[in-house]
């Protein structure tokens, strides 16, 4: 049957045919995701690609009804394939890598589990050879892009729970080899990084590799193969870097950010990570929001380890779960001849410098500081709450001061798209972050903040207009809030 007949005989249009793969590819949404972040790995352990996708088996069905079909829909089936450390999985790659779809592959996620009972295996056992050849080869996928890597674990574990106890994160190398040579899930996490960096040393540059990086859930534990010049090396040749840390919590509500070991963890992040970026255009941080970093002078204030950091090609920042302070404006100044977009997701000012080497500053600052710099090269500015406006304004409080309310309506009746840009502070027993309501009602009422968003706006606007991307829309004002 020609191309023809098969397009007439499958009688939808191409477009509506797309709309259907679009569908079948949309993964099982989780709503519990946000109230407990253990329920996204099911527990613990990460859902499998089925519980995922539940439709992807009807997608290969598709793909099998006949030759349009299939080649439409094989690119996308194979266009992300999954890895875990097992040799039946790492064997499902190989074929692939072996095949002839192997030039579809673009992304590859390598999602490695060590059940807390085999700690004391052979490293083989939880990491075969089979595993290490995908990882130490990937450059056989001729259109890799991005490679995403996770290791989730039980941290409810007696070993773990001992050892958040301690005061200090211990990033030297070699006590981190002899626990890695202890413990099988040190070893798989160890071993795992050395087959990954192995293909940017073994190989030319010329040699397409993934540019790109995303490490989410990042353990907080030192792995000996970060302190090497390979790992550096590696990370100098990345275009896009994301890091994500594991989100925990005791069990009885203390947060991550509660532990001594986090604060020292978060000041290793620069010299482990940040400051060997040397060719990255987008850089994302996501903290989470079990350890803010920031040092505003809230409770239990981290740095965020960019003191030291330049990127000398970043283009693209996102931040989530940040306080700002003097450290993050200082960081932004210093690429303000290369910065082209600027993502704040679920970040806040705090009221007051609670601490005396806090380094607070206010919304109104950082936005002076980004229109003063200049920003030439800014074209967008995005600033992303979950909450609403009004949740911002009132969390729902019914006893707001009468008189409050007025002045808040009063403005919003006079400036009906004036924003509210949230200060928040930390609790000082259990490490929660909290939106500071009264705090927001006055920096509204006030309008410092509103007033310089729009001359940052304007600077973006104008740089938009010049640069001539699309001037009726760039540049235009971003702010996301969901209710």
């Amino acid at each position: 049957m020609s191309r023809s007949e098969e397009l007439h005989s499958l009688r939808l249009p191409v477009d509506v045919w797309y709309i259907v793969m679009d569908m079948l590819q949309l993964p099982q949404p989780d709503g519990n995701i946000e109230e407990n972040p253990h329920e996204r790995y099911n527990g613990w352990k990460p859902k499998s690609v089925a519980q995922r996708f539940p439709h992807l088996s009807n997608l290969i069905n598709l793909s099998s009804t006949c030759t349009w079909l299939r080649g439409l829909i094989v690119p996308r089936i194979f266009a992300t394939v999954e890895l875990n450390n097992t040799a039946k999985s790492a064997r499902s790659i190989i074929a692939i890598r072996q095949g002839k779809f192997s030039k579809c592959v673009k992304s590859l996620r390598y999602l490695a589990v060590c059940d807390p009972d085999q700690q004391d295996l052979p490293l083989s056992d939880v990491y075969p050879p089979e595993v290490d050849d995908v990882l130490a080869n990937m450059a056989c996928f001729d259109n890799l892009q991005k490679l995403v890597v996770e290791f989730p674990f039980d941290y409810d574990t007696d070993l773990f729970i001992d050892y958040f106890q301690d005061s200090e994160f211990d990033k030297d190398p070699e006590a981190a080899a002899m626990a890695e040579s202890e413990n099988a899930f040190r070893g798989l996490m160890a071993a795992s990084f050395r087959a990954i960096i192995s293909n940017y040393t073994r190989y030319p540059s010329s040699v397409p590799f993934p540019r790109s990086v995303e490490i989410n859930d990042l353990n907080i534990i030192m792995v000996s193969t970060f302190s090497t010049d390979a790992f550096q090396y590696f990370l100098s040749q990345l275009k896009t870097f994301k890091l994500s840390l594991i989100e925990y919590d005791n069990g009885a509500g203390w947060q991550l950010n509660t532990n001594s070991i986090f604060a020292s963890f978060a000041d290793c992040l620069g010299s482990l990570f940040f400051n060997h970026l040397a060719s990255v255009e987008e850089f994302s941080l996501d903290p989470r929001k079990s350890g803010f970093l920031g040092n505003a002078g809230q409770a239990y204030c981290c740095n965020i380890s960019l003191r030291a950091s330049t990127m000398p090609k970043l283009r693209k920042l996102t931040l989530s779960n940040i306080f700002i302070c003097l450290e993050l404006q200082d960081f932004l100044l210093r690429h303000m001849e290369s910065l082209k977009s600027i993502i704040l997701r679920d970040c806040f000012a705090t009221v007051e410098n609670e601490w005396v080497f806090g380094e607070r500053i206010r919304w109104q600052d950082l936005f002076n500081a980004l229109v003063q710099g200049p920003f030439t090269q800014l074209t967008s500015f995005e600033f992303v709450r979950k909450e609403s406006q009004r949740e911002l304004l009132y969390q729902n409080d019914e006893h707001v001061d009468p008189d409050l309310v007025e002045q808040i309506e009063t403005r919003l009746s006079k400036i009906p798209h004036a924003k509210v840009f949230p200060y928040g502070y930390v609790d000082d027993k259990y490490g929660f972050g909290f939106v500071h309501t009264e705090a927001n009602q006055a920096a509204f009422i006030r309008g410092e903040d509103h007033r310089s968003y729009l001359d940052l706006m304007a600077m973006v606007h104008s740089n938009a207009v010049r640069d001539r991307e699309a001037p009726e829309r760039s540049g235009i004002e971003k702010i996301h809030c969901t209710s």
